[in-house]
């Protein structure tokens, strides 16, 4: 497989439809919730890995950091056009955007380099597991129009480029405990934040959600569909950074997750790509 970059248009309007993902208003809020975090969260996680750079003697571990960060950089740029909208339709989400910057900013400032790759690993090692099933019969299966290809684009780069963060943080330090305390720590700093703004959204969208939704019956429809389904793959995702024998390379990526990759650099108006470790 490659590493590619790809620069992609999507049509972006403030007439977006917010509960895009098909019959399930919360997931739409919870990856609207992910996507208000992104613009705070990727650019961290690039000056952290640019810190890093220096002390990677590596050529092609070095190679791919910089591929890794070009792919980043695509994704906040991409959603901060996309939270414009976000803002308009959920007024009130900006006080949490503010308080995440905050922190991301003092981490840089006040933690030493390998706090802040340990949250990286942490952050990549949790978000890919959630692409995988997001992506294999999860909620991004399910999302419609332009915000559902934001994110399945998204996800697919996610599980592209998912052993980067490990090699480095591997690379540079190899601790199981330091990783697994930041891995901890980054999903539970990443729930606060999602918690706190979907609570905005679904209030918001109480009225809407009750007439179009079918109300307290549709919820616990929802729910239940949700606890059979998805919640077991989700948890176990979760709980699988915390394995010793973690490693991404491991990870069984179904193969219509790479081709639908490959379509996203079809699509793409500009690309460029390096080989990656087998």
């Amino acid at each position: 497989m490659s590493l590619t970059v790809r620069k992609m248009k999507f049509d972006i309007d403030d007439d977006m439809d917010m509960l895009f993902v098909k019959n399930d208003p919360e997931a739409s809020c919870y990856l609207n919730a992910i996507s208000l975090m992104l613009p705070y969260l990727e650019p961290y996680i690039i000056r952290s890995f640019k810190q890093a750079l220096p002390q990677v003697s590596d050529n092609e571990l070095r190679n791919n950091m910089e591929l890794f960060i070009k792919q980043e950089a695509q994704h906040f740029q991409q959603h901060q056009r996309y939270n414009e909208v976000v803002r308009k339709h959920y007024p009130g989400v900006e006080k949490f955007e503010i308080k995440i910057k905050e922190d991301f900013d003092s981490f840089l400032e006040n933690e030493d380099i390998k706090f802040n790759i340990g949250y990286v690993e942490g952050f990549e090692a949790l978000t890919t597991g959630m692409s995988i099933i997001s992506l294999d019969g999860g909620m991004c299966t399910r999302a419609e129009g332009t915000a559902g290809d934001l994110f399945r684009w998204h996800f697919c780069e996610e599980v592209e480029h998912r052993t980067i963060a490990y090699d480095v943080y591997h690379d540079l330090y190899d601790g199981y405990w330091h990783r697994a305390k930041m891995t901890a720590f980054a999903l539970k700093h990443m729930a606060v934040f999602i918690k706190n703004v979907m609570g905005i959204m679904l209030k918001q969208e109480s009225i809407r959600i009750n007439t179009e939704y079918n109300g307290t019956a549709g919820k616990f429809e929802r729910m239940n569909r949700f606890m059979r389904k998805e919640f077991w793959l989700y948890s176990k995702a979760t709980l699988r950074p915390f394995n010793p024998k973690y490693s991404p390379y491991k990870l069984d990526v179904p193969q219509h997750i790479f081709d639908l990759a490959d379509a996203y650099t079809e699509e793409a108006i500009d690309i460029g790509k390096t080989p990656l470790n087998p």
